[in-house]
């Protein structure tokens, strides 16, 4: 039996779809969708008996070509393995292909992503499809360097650092764009560009660390 659950509160629209072998949920605000198999029930098994990690790959694209036929041939795909303990041994339970697609050749941060999980038999057990075709709404200018420079100043950025830094160098920098969780305010639901800083560091405990800190790049 399917059952139909729907949830409309003030942080989540979405509605789920459960049946024996697993649950099917779409996003209303969205559109995401998001299916995930019974894996209560599900074995592990040696690695050596799942598919390589290029045959997921090759698996993958093969999929691609129905929801992301332009990058299908060409996107970057990381391939990893789940492991877990099914009552009787230690092993894989399944291998997930991780999607990151591009806009105008350019590397997307924040929610934009999709994910094929398989079993040993290839057949897929989870997706995450986290991706919506966009389409351009308004011209932008960008900030100068004069200007990005004030903004980091002003502490007006996000960083992927786990403490303060004593001293830093930046290694790189990139043009790129941001994705939206969710709809903001004004109910939207945005991609806009950004800068990536790319640097390392060192802490106080001495340790060096490498990090990335987003700025928007909007003017």
């Amino acid at each position: 039996d399917i059952q139909r659950k729907e949830n409309t509160n003030d942080t989540e629209k979405y509605v789920a779809y459960t049946f024996p072998d697993g649950e099917l949920t779409l996003e209303q605000d969205t559109g995401y969708i998001m299916y995930n198999a019974d894996f209560s029930g599900m074995a592990a098994y040696d690695e050596s008996e799942f598919p390589s990690d290029d045959e997921i790959e090759t698996m993958t694209r093969e999929r691609l070509q129905t929801i992301l036929p332009e990058q299908a041939d060409t996107v970057r795909i990381e391939v990893s393995s789940s492991t877990g303990w099914d009552g009787e041994r230690d092993g894989v339970k399944y291998k997930t292909a991780h999607v990151h697609p591009t806009m105008d050749g350019k590397a997307v941060y924040g929610v934009y992503r999709i994910r094929l999980s398989f079993d040993r038999d290839g057949n897929v057990v989870e997706l995450y499809l986290l991706y919506n075709k966009v389409e351009a709404k308004t011209d932008v200018s960008f900030k100068s360097a004069q200007k990005l420079q004030e903004t980091l100043s002003a502490g007006d950025y996000a960083a992927s650092v786990d403490q303060a830094l004593q001293s830093y160098a930046i290694t790189s920098a990139e043009l790129a764009y941001y994705m939206d969780a969710d709809v903001n305010e004004a109910g939207d639901f945005c991609m806009y560009p950004v800068y990536i800083l790319k640097g390392t560091g060192t802490d106080r405990t001495g340790e060096t660390q490498t990090f990335d800190v987003i700025v928007d790049a909007i003017q």
